[in-house]
Formats: C-alpha cells, structure tokens, sequence
C-alpha cells in the first residue's frame, strides 16, 4: 500500500487527477528528458510493492506532474477541472506545457 504523503502517493493522486495513465505519462516524461521506465513508475506507483523512487527522481516526476497539471489549467482556467488534454498528444502537451511555465513566469514578474 503507498503511504499516504509519501512521494509514490502524491505522484499517484496526481495523475489520477489528471486522468492521465501511466504509459501517457511515462512518455511525456521521455519527451521532457527525464529518463525512466514505464515498468519502474508502474512499479513504484503499485498499491502492493514497496519500491520506491530515489529522491531525486521523485521530485523531479512531482514537479512535471505538477507542470501538467499547470498546462491542464492554463487555457481553461475558468472550468471547475481546467481544459481537458489529449495526453497522447505528447508533443502538444509539451507545447502547452512550455507555454503554461512561460505564463506563470510573466504572472510573477508582473
């Protein structure tokens, strides 16, 4: 069972959040430089396995999790969910993943 709190089950929550499986979500990981195997992140995100991502690793999945879901909100901010995504559209959902960061940026430099 993930602990709740742990890396595994906020990773986890986020994607189901999102609606995004892990075979979606491990390509777009792939496409963002990040390298890691589809089987570890199903491994680790497992309810009965006890592996775990290194710290480093679980951060850095954490962190574009949380971009996507940055990406998700930013053309439709006014929907209680954000705009739904295709997210076999792995090279759309980078793009839009850039232009979401690029807009937090210009949010906080106003």
């Amino acid at each position: 069972m993930l602990g709740i709190g742990s890396t595994e089950y906020r990773l986890k929550t986020k994607l189901d959040e999102l609606d995004c499986s892990i075979r979606k979500f491990a390509a777009i990981f792939e496409k963002c430089g990040v390298e890691i195997s589809r089987s570890l992140i199903t491994m680790c995100l497992a309810e009965d396995n006890n592996k775990t991502f290194d710290y480093a690793m679980g951060q850095k999945l954490l962190e574009i999790a949380d971009e996507l879901k940055l990406a998700r909100d930013f053309l439709g901010g006014q929907l209680p969910k954000g705009l739904p995504i295709n997210w076999n559209e792995t090279e759309k959902v980078i793009d839009l993943r850039i232009l979401s960061l690029f807009q937090k940026i210009s949010e906080e430099n106003q």
